[in-house]
């Protein structure tokens, strides 16, 4: 089997914005391991281009509904994920396939002191 009919199946194996279990169970059982590997690889890649992460310092403060409802109007057909990271200092950082958008305080300092340090 080629790439081509690989990633076909791997765009099949999906229903709307899910894969499908019982379509990949089907299309495994047909596979070879060097096959079942690129397909593998086709559907996390398909799945990733779908969807968009957002890390919060803390999801206790966060209007979910809201945050959600603003980044799907500027990444439209995408679903998003909210996740922690309580490394962030007041902020947020989005990640859009392998793009990452950091609007963060503690990045806003560390770019404040090299800028002084420059000057």
């Amino acid at each position: 089997m080629k790439k081509k009919d690989i990633k076909k199946l791997a765009l099949l194996s999906f229903t709307q914005e899910n894969i499908n279990p019982k379509k990949v169970k089907k299309l495994v059982s047909l596979m070879t391991r060097k096959e079942l590997r690129q397909y593998v690889k086709f559907l996390n890649l398909i799945d990733s281009e779908r969807k968009i992460k957002i890390f919060v310092p803390s999801l206790e403060n966060i209007k979910s509904g809201e945050l959600t409802k603003s980044i799907s109007k500027i990444f439209p057909n995408k679903r998003v994920l909210l996740k922690e990271d309580p490394n962030l200092l007041l902020g947020v950082r989005i990640l859009n396939k392998d793009i990452l958008y950091d609007y963060n305080l503690k990045n806003t300092f560390i770019e404040m002191k090299e800028f002084i340090k420059n000057v």
